[in-house]
């Protein structure tokens, strides 16, 4: 059997094992704990408009971004088609932006966060496709632990609290730890 090249990873050709390790999945949940961690700000949690943001950043963050990721590369030896990345990253994209847009028609969420689609949009693509000003160490820590903290607190319709101050530093942090630790363990590999 092979090796994997990360601890994650379902070494079996299955379809269905390849499209998991496309999500990164221990990442991808770590992350979206993000959304949870700033709802979790919140004196009464709307659970279902929680469940909404994280279906939408699952869908922009697990499934598109990391499937334009795969276009400028396969480390992990997945195979799958470039076409079907490209139609699978903007349908998830789609859906995520769907999902953002309807809840703000419906008034579940502040008008103003429907912009946060449109935001989202261009930080998974850059930082999927990796676009230089949207892709490196400072810019995963902002996007994918900062924003969706951010998004998570503010879908639940609050102000400002000063408690987001170091609850965003605390997300970067991590995020930006994990960033770097990540890329020196794949050099010793």
């Amino acid at each position: 059997m092979a090796v994997a090249p990360s601890w994650y990873v379902i070494t079996s050709r299955h379809p269905l094992a390849r499209w998991f390790n496309v999500l990164h999945l221990p990442l991808t949940a770590w992350h979206l704990s993000y959304v949870v961690l700033g709802a979790m700000l919140a004196v009464q949690v709307n659970w279902a408009l929680l469940g909404w943001t994280v279906l939408a950043f699952f869908l922009g963050m697990g499934l598109g971004a990391h499937a334009f990721d795969l276009l400028n590369g396969d480390p992990l030896k997945l195979n799958i088609n470039r076409g079907t990345l490209l139609v699978v990253g903007f349908l998830a994209l789609m859906v995520a932006v769907w999902i953002g847009i309807w809840q703000a028609a419906l008034g579940n969420v502040p008008q103003p966060l429907a912009i946060s689609c449109a935001i989202g949009v261009v930080f998974a693509t850059g930082y999927g496709l990796e676009w230089r000003w949207l892709h490196g160490d400072w810019q995963f820590a902002s996007w994918w632990a900062v924003f969706p903290l951010l998004v998570g607190y503010w879908v639940q319709g609050l102000a400002f609290h000063p408690a987001l101050v170091p609850l965003a530093c605390f997300a970067f942090c991590s995020a930006y730890a994990q960033r770097v630790l990540s890329k020196q363990a794949r050099y010793l590999r």
